[in-house]
């Protein structure tokens, strides 16, 4: 998920390319966008202020890939 996919006015989602190759646009309620809007002030004060990814990671990939890890930690 990229932050210039993300339109607060319009309250959406836009998914540029699904697995099936079309874009798909998710309609985002309140609780969502309090949450991105919440992460977007989280992400500013790290190292990842530049990112273009929501959910930024030191990985090759730049990006959180795969919670497996971070689930298990908290289970």
């Amino acid at each position: 998920m990229k932050w210039n996919e993300i339109n607060f006015q319009t309250k959406t989602w836009r998914i540029p390319e699904t697995k099936n190759g079309e874009s798909l646009t998710i309609p985002l309620t309140e609780q969502a966008l309090e949450i991105l809007h919440q992460r977007q002030i989280a992400n500013l004060k790290t190292e990842f202020s530049e990112s273009e990814f929501v959910f930024p990671s030191n990985s090759s990939s730049g990006h959180l890939a795969d919670p497996k890890k971070a689930w298990k930690r908290i289970l």
